[in-house]
């Protein structure tokens, strides 16, 4: 086991690089680290937010990094240099991002109970799906589907998950189980959630 110590405040996501060397983590405070795992050490830390970070992704080949924040921006970084390449504002706290299939879009949750996708190139607001029954929720988390990219699962504090059609968005189905809030979502042959327990 390692430890990786170098956040002065509590670690809000984590997120592992496609070859497994790298490591990328946000903090409260709006910081980005990426660390050498095999070499245990930090080479890089970003200012990245002005308030806490709520997720990080590396793109495919792992030469990019997707992150979202409280401050309501969602930004694209060169993972080596941490250059900022590209910056989305939602103009609202930004609680997931993650990138479409195709790494063309991004799809986002955010803090009012929406979800919204941006074409990536030009930054374009293209849709919102609008639907939880839970208003001005924190703890809403969104992701594209593994099957082709038709589908969009969010989930959130309505103890709730709902799959979206991509296109027309709407909600075919509501899926129910969860006692708690939902804080993570993983789409795989099964769709994986969790609250304080794991589902499948």
């Amino acid at each position: 086991l390692r430890t990786l110590k170098g956040h002065s405040t509590y670690v809000m996501c984590v997120r592992y690089g496609p070859q497994g060397s790298l490591l990328i983590s946000g903090d409260h405070e709006g910081f980005m680290k990426v660390w050498d795992v095999k070499g245990i050490k930090c080479p890089k830390t970003v200012s990245s937010h002005a308030d806490a970070v709520t997720a990080v992704h590396f793109s495919r080949d792992g030469r990019q990094v997707l992150s979202s924040s409280r401050d309501g921006t969602i930004r694209l970084r060169d993972s080596s240099t941490c250059a900022c390449l590209k910056t989305i504002n939602a103009e609202a706290s930004v609680t997931s991002a993650s990138f479409s299939l195709n790494e063309k879009y991004i799809l986002a949750s955010i803090v009012d109970s929406s979800v919204r996708l941006w074409e990536l190139s030009s930054q374009r607001l293209l849709r919102t799906y609008s639907g939880h029954t839970k208003q001005d929720s924190t703890f809403l988390l969104s992701c594209f589907s593994v099957m082709v990219g038709k589908w969009i699962v969010s989930g959130s504090e309505d103890n709730q998950l709902y799959l979206w059609n991509l296109q027309t968005r709407q909600v075919v189905q509501t899926l129910k189980g969860h006692t708690g809030k939902t804080f993570t979502i993983s789409p795989c042959r099964f769709l994986l959630t969790s609250d304080m327990l794991i589902r499948r």
